[in-house]
């Protein structure tokens, strides 16, 4: 990932991409974030942007992450209308356009545009 000026912290925007349980299969989720496997586009919700703030982009997913599946994550797009689940393997976070797949065990780096 990407590294940063120590000491340094900057604001990013982050764009959260949840996989859509109506547009994929079981075996998409189970494959999804795995060994590099990022699905469709079509095959996501834009949850929404955000900004977020870190020494680095490590930094910033670890925040997202926590940030989605500690607490009342559901009230943070509340307006949007969407039904906000916790963050899963095979969701995708866009820092200032570096694309990032939740993989089983911490974040991999994911291509700028996925093509179904």
């Amino acid at each position: 990932m990407p590294g940063r000026c120590s000491g340094v912290r900057f604001e990013m925007k982050a764009k959260i991409l949840y996989v859509s349980w109506d547009r994929t299969t079981v075996d998409d989720r189970f494959h999804a974030g795995r060994d590099g496997h990022v699905l469709p586009e079509e095959k996501f919700d834009d949850i929404g942007t955000f900004d977020v703030e870190g020494a680095d982009d490590t930094e910033a997913l670890e925040k997202i992450f926590e940030r989605f599946n500690v607490g009342d994550h559901g009230n943070l797009f509340a307006r949007s209308g969407l039904r906000i689940r916790s963050m899963s393997v095979g969701d995708v976070v866009e820092l200032d356009g570096r694309r990032y797949v939740c993989a089983p065990c911490g974040w991999e780096e994911a291509p700028a545009v996925v093509e179904g």
